[in-house]
């Protein structure tokens, strides 16, 4: 409250950092629950709470989307993983469905049913971005694949990270400990542990 109150207290970088960091909507969130919006300018306040209202709706929709792969995937026998953000979201970890800025759908599929995989989920509408991916079969995951009118792309998983990185976590630690998602039959996420290393792997090794 005091920073805030600073006449020269710089705004527009406030507002640069949450929006580069994709916590907008957890941000209002927060600020909202501790009685703190009314020491922001409206102007900020507004897009905050729009931010946030169109991150819930596109979330939900998300959820929708999961709920279809996941029906896709189980009629031929595959109960997919789901990782990372997506993982969270469906296990409620976000105390507010609208907190969490989703990229992607990220799943974790045996590595003997990755093509039959993205073949099953062309058959719902799914599309490559890419007409021949170029050696596929070594990636970590798919190339990515998107369906009009949905909101977010998919990614489909042989192995959780890069080569380099599997000694930390790899596909037979993940499947040996997954936990199945209670509101979503047929679905899995890593267990705790693993969503924790995954989340260090991905941000620190991976993306530096």
């Amino acid at each position: 409250i005091e920073i805030f109150s600073k006449q020269d207290y710089d705004w527009d970088e406030f507002r640069w950092t949450c929006s580069n960091h994709l916590i907008i909507p957890t941000i209002y969130l927060k600020f909202k629950t501790y009685d703190l919006l009314s020491h922001l300018p409206e102007e900020i306040v507004n897009h905050f709470k729009e931010i946030y209202e169109i991150n819930r709706d596109r979330n939900e929709q998300i959820l929708l989307q999961m709920k279809e792969i996941t029906v896709a995937l189980n009629r031929a026998g595959i109960s997919p993983i789901f990782l990372k953000g997506t993982g969270n979201l469906i296990d409620g970890v976000y105390p507010d469905l609208g907190e969490r800025i989703i990229g992607d759908i990220d799943i974790l599929v045996p590595e003997a049913d990755y093509f039959k995989s993205v073949e099953l989920v062309r058959e719902i509408g799914y599309l490559n971005h890419w007409e021949k991916p170029r050696n596929p079969e070594k990636l970590v995951h798919y190339p990515r694949l998107y369906k009009y009118n949905v909101p977010a792309d998919l990614e489909i998983h042989r192995i959780p990270t890069e080569i380099k990185d599997l000694k930390y976590l790899n596909s037979e630690m993940i499947f040996g400990q997954k936990t199945e998602v209670a509101s979503l039959p047929g679905c899995f996420i890593p267990d705790v542990e693993h969503r924790i290393i995954h989340n260090f792997v991905h941000s620190q090794l991976t993306n530096s």
